[in-house]
């Protein structure tokens, strides 16, 4: 099963009285990173539920809470471990960036590749644990509740809760709540904001040198902002990225 445990990411910790985020920790040039943990015991005790896929969905995809309330349950095609992300504003599920068909990136419309195990996960879910039910569209949402579509409120609060130290480990030492919270009702301090889990998907990607252009492509973002906020790599190493991919394309010729 695909975890979390490799993702590099800004903690961003909640804060509950200010509803906003810490400021990430500079070291010299560099912006700190932690492991944001999935604990083994949400996996084997939510696994296939939509809190757990979502937390899947939304590290493996690096989608936004929307895209992800917009989608169908036949808007996954297992046999190619694919997921379409379409614009439907007269049915009520609209992109961030709309409709566009001229093919550049940063078009709200497109497919995106997913991890077998994702896929797997999201099969579990439809297959078990998914409300059936249909929305006033007659659409068949991927992520339900007994009223229908689940909302982002709803959405949020899921990760939320994923994400709460209710299921920190035993041995986790950077536990800032008391463990007195109720995420169902109220916000654990400890937990992660659906954006920093997106960016901690996006670094991720970029760490592993998936290139600009297909980066934004497939999180919908420009490759100007992609440099700017989500590439985790020091001037210094993405100078020596360049050199060495010139050197590479010298020994062509």
């Amino acid at each position: 099963m695909f975890r979390l445990d490799t993702l590099f990411l800004e903690r961003n910790r909640f804060n509950r009285d200010r509803y906003r985020f810490d400021i990430s920790i500079e070291v010299g040039e560099a912006t700190v990173y932690r492991v944001l943990p999935i604990p083994s015991g949400f996996v084997v005790q939510r696994y296939g539920t939509a809190q757990h896929v979502l937390i899947e969905l939304l590290y493996n995809s690096g989608m936004r809470i929307g895209e992800i309330r917009s989608l169908d349950i036949h808007d996954l095609i297992s046999e190619t471990n694919e997921l379409l992300i379409r614009h439907r504003p007269e049915e009520g599920t609209r992109l961030k960036n709309g409709e566009d068909d001229d093919g550049t990136p940063g078009d709200g419309e497109r497919n995106i590749s997913l991890k077998a195990a994702v896929v797997e996960a999201l099969e579990q879910y439809i297959g078990t644990l998914r409300t059936e039910v249909t929305d006033e569209f007659s659409r068949e949402p991927l992520f339900t509740t007994v009223y229908g579509r689940a909302s982002r409120s709803t959405l949020r609060r899921w990760v939320y809760e994923a994400t709460s130290c209710r299921w920190a480990d035993e041995d986790e030492t950077e536990v800032t709540c008391d463990g007195t919270c109720d995420p169902d009702s109220a916000v654990c301090p400890y937990s992660y904001y659906p954006h920093a889990i997106r960016r901690g998907a996006i670094v991720n990607h970029l760490s592993g040198d998936l290139p600009y252009g297909k980066a934004s492509e497939r999180f919908d973002v420009s490759i100007p902002i992609l440099k700017r906020h989500y590439d985790p790599r020091l001037k210094e190493t993405r100078k020596q990225d360049r050199e060495d991919a010139v050197r590479n394309a010298w020994s062509e010729f």
